[in-house]
């Protein structure tokens, strides 16, 4: 994959900027919540994060597939073969948002920041088995986009030393 060039990533920081500075705006008047599922809530900020995020993203990388909390359709970029994959959660912690009160932040998806931060250190990140780590269908789940992949992160002579007591340790906690 083809690393960013400095230009590059000011320009995603700047939208990430500008979204959360709109989140703060669309924050202070009164906004729409929706029930995407039980205990489970999206606004319109969300929405319109969503929207502007994306639309910024396709801008910057067009040949970029984009999948995003939000926007169901958006996950049919699984099916396609990307050079790079953005996943997208507007508002992480939305709960918090709707309440007014507590912390909420506009960032990519979970998964991603970590493990950009992890591999700039260096360290090795990987499957359960060793193998690489995927973005497809079958490691992220199409309807919640929680990672389904076991990630182990660490330096090379650590996951190597380490991964079969883990290995055995995630096999126990299945059959439990």
């Amino acid at each position: 994959m083809d690393r960013l060039s400095v230009d590059q990533n000011e320009q995603i920081c700047r939208l990430i900027i500008e979204a959360g500075q709109q989140a703060l705006q669309l924050g202070k008047a009164a906004f729409d919540i929706y029930e995407k599922g039980q205990k489970d809530f999206v606004t319109s900020v969300d929405r319109a994060l969503d929207r502007k995020l994306s639309s910024g993203l396709a801008t910057l990388f067009p040949t970029d597939g984009i999948v995003t909390e939000e926007n169901v359709r958006s996950r049919q970029a699984f099916q396609v073969k990307h050079r790079r994959l953005w996943l997208i959660d507007p508002i992480d912690g939305t709960d918090n948002f709707i309440r007014r009160g507590g912390s909420y932040k506009v960032k990519p998806w979970d998964t991603t920041g970590p493990l950009a931060l992890a591999l700039a250190a260096g360290l090795t990140c990987c499957g359960l088995e060793g193998q690489p780590l995927r973005w497809d269908v079958d490691a992220v789940d199409g309807q919640t986009l929680i990672h389904q992949q076991t990630i182990l992160i660490g330096w090379s002579q650590y996951i190597e030393q380490l991964r079969p007591k883990v290995q055995a340790a995630v096999q126990e906690t299945n059959r439990t």
